[in-house]
């Protein structure tokens, strides 16, 4: 009896992690599959969700196959559609679409609706002449976002952001026919359409209500330019962190204790270049402070989001001698050097958030006998969220 009991949770677990749907049109030529694949959860012998695909067979000629799936963002957090646990399905067999809510498909149409218990909602319908699918959002308090719409059918377009809705939302339908002549019944020809809204606008900039926040960490590498100013300075590497808030964009530098260069300057052939170094001789050393801020125009395009950024950079470079002053010269005449200058940045938030970003910016030196700019290239990995 134990063993059969094992035996029974091992099947159990099994059909749970192959779960699949089955609907076909009323002559039974046209057939969708819709597959759950999961993952284990580390360190634990039970599977979970992971995504859902949906398969599209004319006769056995394979249409589409494809990941099905959208996410809910609400109060700051992600919900996926292929994560979430079926918790009810129902089936409408040779049904008729009496209120012609899809004009692309005709006729008598079998269907499947799965409900999630994160509140989202699979209908998918399956004609003698195509197959339609929609999906819906309900029991949200507040706003809430749609995210990461999956590109299905064929010509369908993947989206990043959807929009930004209030209440229980039904998307539209979205088809794929299927035109089929007798003489070329063996060689089907699948055509994608959908009815116009949001889902379809394509390239778009991504209106202020509904626009995302990055938060980003890099590196820069840093070069000066100048008339030989502070002879030959070497190059400094910093650490960079910024952020977006939908079109407002904001960030901060910090280059630590860094070796800037070997200073010893005959005043006499030199004097003109000499400040702040004049009469000094030893390991001069430096760190820099940066603040930027900017505009951030987010544009989609599929599961992209590019944030284009021009913004306005300042920094503090702080110079110092290591170890005491040797005898018969003597100390730096300034300390604080001051640089301001323009940048750009473009950033690019993939599928699921990750971001990957590039920033050039020129920095001009605000005082007297100092280096003409600093450049610095700033590369950056970060999540929208």
């Amino acid at each position: 009896m134990k063993q059969f009991i094992i035996l029974s949770i091992m099947m159990l677990n099994v059909c749970i992690g192959k779960a699949q749907y089955l609907i076909q049109s009323p002559d039974e030529k046209v057939k969708v599959t819709l597959h759950t694949k999961t993952t284990r959860k580390k360190n634990s012998k039970f599977s979970v969700p992971s995504k859902m695909t949906m398969k599209v067979f004319n006769d056995k000629q394979v249409l589409a196959d494809n990941e099905i799936g959208l996410t809910v963002k609400s109060e700051g957090k992600r919900t996926e559609f292929g994560k979430c646990h079926i918790v009810k399905s129902y089936r409408g067999i040779r049904q008729l679409d009496t209120q012609k809510d899809i004009t692309d498909l005709t006729g008598r149409y079998n269907s499947i609706l799965l409900k999630t218990e994160e509140g989202i909602t699979l209908e998918a319908r399956v004609y003698n002449d195509g197959v339609a699918y929609r999906f819906g959002v309900s029991d949200y308090e507040g706003d809430y976002k749609i995210l990461d719409v999956c590109n299905v059918f064929p010509e369908e377009k993947a989206i990043a952001i959807l929009g930004t809705f209030t209440g229980d939302y039904v998307m539209p339908w979205r088809t794929m026919k299927i035109d089929t002549m007798e003489a070329e019944a063996a060689n089907a020809v699948a055509t994608t359409t959908t009815k116009s809204d949001a889902a379809d606008r394509g390239t778009r900039i991504v209106p202020w209500k509904d626009a995302l926040s990055t938060m980003s960490v890099g590196t820069a590498f840093s070069w000066y330019s100048g008339d030989g100013v502070w002879g030959n300075i070497s190059q400094d590497h910093n650490i960079a962190v910024d952020f977006t808030y939908k079109y407002i964009y904001g960030g901060v530098s910090f280059v630590p204790c860094h070796s800037t260069q070997y200073i010893h300057w005959d005043e006499e052939k030199n004097s003109k270049y000499s400040a702040p170094f004049k009469n000094v001789m030893g390991d001069i050393h430096s760190w820099n402070f940066g603040v930027r801020a900017g505009f951030c125009l987010p544009v989609q395009n599929g599961y992209e989001v590019w944030n284009f950024i021009p913004y306005v950079a300042a920094s503090v470079m702080h110079l110092k001698q290591h170890g005491d002053t040797r005898e018969g010269y003597s100390g730096l005449s300034k300390h604080n050097h001051y640089l301001v200058g323009p940048g750009v940045k473009i950033q690019c938030s993939l599928r699921g958030g990750l971001s990957i970003g590039a920033a050039y910016e020129y920095q001009f030196f605000t005082g007297r006998n100092t280096p003409t700019g600093m450049n610095s290239l700033t590369l950056s990995l970060g999540k929208m969220f």
